[in-house]
């Protein structure tokens, strides 16, 4: 292929890359995620001394790809305890760790990592693996009720010490478990996170506790709930009788 030195990177051929990414019908996102790595590239550069400026700062708002909110689906409290009644056929941890998740908003990555010396005086203790930081994360009743229910390994000090390695077949038991409850959503790990989000949201949970509960570094991304629940609040106007 074709090589091109940092000083031929002018405003004009990232505009053509951004549009090339475009023409091959990647999603709005994805081409998003592109010019954010290009655009730590051209930072490291810089530092480097490779460059004197990111040629990516001349670039108009208008001309950056915009990244668009994701759908975030979740489940309703009344969704939570209808199928928490429901049969769960299979490994019985993935149903503990799918509710705890619900209750805690801790990635399935970090469940998957959870030990009991993590646990300590009513709250988890512990590094997230997606952003290396120390986080405190207190329990609630139903979190630290759904502990007591995993049965203890003799052996490993991992709380969820049978969840099996790949997640392929535990989602699809958690698609399974949600059509069996009649519940009409593609259940998967990350799920529960947003339910837990929602949940605490309409708890009456602030906005920054919430972003410190889940661990996100910028209240931004937490407000990505507060959105859904603009919306659930607009459907249930919409829903109501008329005379």
């Amino acid at each position: 292929s074709d090589k091109i030195s940092f000083a031929e990177l002018s405003e004009k051929k990232i505009k053509e890359f951004i549009t090339f990414l475009q023409s091959k019908g990647l999603k709005d996102n994805t081409v998003a995620q592109y010019y954010t790595i290009l655009t730590a590239v051209f930072n490291e550069a810089v530092r480097d001394g490779y460059i004197a400026t990111n040629p990516i700062l001349k670039l108009k708002k208008s001309d950056k790809p915009k990244k668009q909110d994701s759908k975030r689906e979740y489940l309703t409290i009344d969704e939570l305890r209808k199928i928490n009644e429901t049969e769960f056929k299979g490994n019985k941890q993935i149903k503990q760790a799918f509710l705890f998740g619900c209750f805690t908003g801790l990635r399935i990555s970090d469940i998957k990592l959870l030990s009991y010396d993590k646990i300590r005086e009513g709250k988890i203790v512990y590094f997230q693996k997606k952003t290396k930081r120390l986080e405190y994360l207190p329990l609630s009743k139903q979190a630290i009720k759904i502990l007591s229910e995993v049965e203890r390994n003799e052996v490993s000090e991992s709380v969820f010490w049978d969840l099996p390695k790949s997640d392929t077949g535990a989602n699809r038991a958690l698609c399974d478990w949600a059509k069996a409850a009649g519940i009409d959503k593609h259940l998967h790990w990350h799920i529960a996170r947003h339910t837990y989000g929602t949940l605490a949201l309409a708890n009456g949970t602030d906005i920054f506790t919430v972003q410190k509960l889940m661990g996100h570094s910028s209240v931004n991304v937490t407000m990505i709930y507060a959105k859904i629940m603009d919306v659930t609040k607009q459907k249930a106007m919409d829903d109501m009788p008329e005379l």
